[in-house]
């Protein structure tokens, strides 16, 4: 039964939030990890992401060193560039770097608990490359995952998994919410092989910069491929 109830908000929560999409991008993400040793590891993630309604696209590469002393906690820091344009329109330059720490836990038969906390620094450029403004940013996500289906006797290699993140500009000391921004992720995923895995989601990001809280402003597609090697 406590499965039965996991995989209904994976999989008929986002249904209904449909309704309430008002802009809709979409986005595509390749992770790499690499494993050094048993507790250090290489990689990153490099995606693409566009605003069909109005041709806004984002190209990013965000590189990361992690250590995992223990199985239920990593250490993650790493930087990343992001540039984001409107053809004819603007074009903004980002660079961050950021530091998060990762726990596993708990970790049950039926479902699978983690957490990522963090901090990220962004510095903007605009068109001219000419600094712009600087953002240190607060983040926190929890997430819910199951453990692979079972279809009658045999172990799928799908999962399903529900995500809830805010977020907070530190430098903005004006604003009447505690967090601005937050994301609300559902996704399904499949383990391709050893090496190789998919996941789709859909997200919906909610710009809470005034009082009327959790208003969707963004519906995001979002297609992530995983590389382990």
């Amino acid at each position: 039964m406590k499965s039965i109830f996991v995989y209904c908000l994976f999989f008929i929560l986002p249904i209904l939030a449909l309704a309430q999409a008002r802009d809709f991008e979409v986005w595509s993400d390749m992770t790499v990890t690499g494993h050094l040793n048993d507790k250090w590891q290489i990689g990153g993630d490099f995606g693409y992401r566009i605003l069909p309604a109005s041709g806004w696209q984002t190209a990013y590469i965000r590189p990361v060193v992690g250590y995992q002393p223990v199985e239920w906690w990593r250490l993650q820091v790493g930087g990343a560039n992001f540039d984001t344009w409107q053809p004819g329109s603007y074009e903004l330059l980002e660079w961050r770097t950021y530091e998060y720490v990762n726990v596993y836990w708990p970790k049950l038969s039926w479902l699978h608990v983690d957490h990522r906390a963090g901090l990220d620094q962004r510095w903007y450029f605009s068109n001219g490359n000419s600094f712009q403004r600087f953002a240190h940013r607060f983040r926190y996500r929890i997430g819910l995952r199951s453990p692979d289906f079972n279809l009658g006797l045999k172990r799928s290699p799908f999962y399903g998994a529900l995500r809830f993140e805010v977020l907070r500009d530190i430098n903005n000391r004006d604003l009447p919410v505690l967090f601005d921004h937050n994301r609300l992720i559902f996704a399904l995923g499949n383990h391709i092989n050893e090496s190789w895995r998919l996941e789709v989601q859909y997200m919906i990001i909610y710009l809470n910069e005034t009082l009327q809280l959790f208003i969707p402003d963004i519906d995001v597609l979002r297609f992530r491929l995983f590389y382990k090697f």
